[in-house]
């Protein structure tokens, strides 16, 4: 193992580099004319609707140094920044890389981190175009993705309209139960607990799903990063409209409900980093949505009328109330 403090910060971005040589090549086809190597990427993109988002993993706040490998962190940095381009219904393009490194790391360990990024980049496109690298007392990574759309019209979060239908990709909650075995230290052995921790460690960016919804007249959409009742909130803040979900309806893997009780309603609502979409249409769009057997899609609930509100109905048609309302970095409950 070599440590960061052995070598220079040059040679370590040529190793990171290597690392990245076959997903980070330049394709003048798809605008991208310089990549790492240059002070800045340049990409021309005629005739496309680009989108750019950035996300941040910091060390101790969004994972455990001890608990997760750097290739792991990998992924999952790319992951949480995919589904918000999939959020918008676009292609990912090329993305930008800041690591803040501590000088006792090993660049081995960095090496395994930009193998994670570049596993998910060659499973759902891309490009890793550059980035920077500086010393932290904290390790962190950073990465900004800027994603395209051959269509005028993106995904977004006010678009939602007084009955509209709201429906989900996947399952939710999975990831809330892998994160509680790995800061609890339960049982990681039985078949549902390699689940949820796969869940939690390698989220899947729902790129193709944003693209399908986008293409067949979905115009209201978000990701679940930080919990269904809270993102779902957001969306109707941003739309000015309210919603009601029907707890029944929660589209939540058997090894949940089997495993944790009622728990698993806390997780499936306010679990986070689920990274699923939520999204809303008219009846009819949503019927075609429904029929396809392409993508996993639920319909969980409705937009009720303008206001912000959330009303969650249980199995008996009463308002569910739940204990927390989701992630927040600065009031997390």
């Amino acid at each position: 193992m070599t440590n960061i403090s052995e070598i220079s910060e040059f040679e370590l971005i040529k190793r990171l580099e290597k690392v990245l040589e076959d997903c980070s090549l330049p394709d003048a086809a798809n605008g991208l004319r310089t990549s790492i190597g240059d002070d800045a990427a340049v990409i021309e993109s005629p005739g496309k609707t680009q989108v750019v988002t950035t996300d941040t993993m910091v060390e101790g706040v969004h994972f455990l140094p001890d608990l997760t490998s750097t290739q792991d962190i990998g992924w999952k940095i790319m992951a949480v920044n995919y589904s918000d381009i999939a959020s918008m219904g676009c292609d990912p393009f090329s993305t930008v890389i800041t690591l803040g490194i501590k000088p006792n790391q090993t660049v081995e360990a960095l090496e395994n981190l930009y193998k994670g990024c570049k596993n998910l980049v060659q499973e759902f496109g891309g490009y890793i175009v550059g980035g920077d690298i500086v010393r932290s007392d904290i390790f962190f990574v950073s990465a900004t993705v800027i994603g395209t759309s051959q269509n005028q019209k993106v995904l977004m979060r006010d678009k939602a309209k007084p009955g509209d239908l709201v429906g989900v990709t996947g399952h939710l909650g999975c990831s809330a139960a892998g994160l509680n075995i790995l800061t609890q230290s339960l049982d990681k052995t039985s078949e549902s607990s390699k689940h949820f921790l796969y869940e939690h460690k390698k989220p899947y960016p729902r790129i193709y799903e944003g693209k399908f919804l986008l293409e067949n007249g979905v115009m209201s959409a978000m990701d679940l990063s930080d919990g269904l009742v809270s993102d779902l909130g957001k969306l109707c803040c941003a739309s000015k409209v309210s919603a009601e979900i029907n707890l029944s309806s929660l589209p939540v893997n058997p090894y949940l409900k089997n495993s944790h009780g009622d728990i698993w309603k806390q997780y499936a609502l306010n679990g986070g980093e689920d990274y699923e979409l939520i999204f809303t249409a008219p009846q009819k769009v949503m019927d075609v949505i429904a029929a396809s057997n392409r993508y996993d899609f639920s319909v969980i609930g409705k937009v009720t009328d303008f206001g912000s509100q959330i009303t969650i109905k249980d199995e008996n048609g009463n308002n569910f109330i739940p204990v927390s309302k989701g992630w927040d970095h600065f009031n997390s409950n």
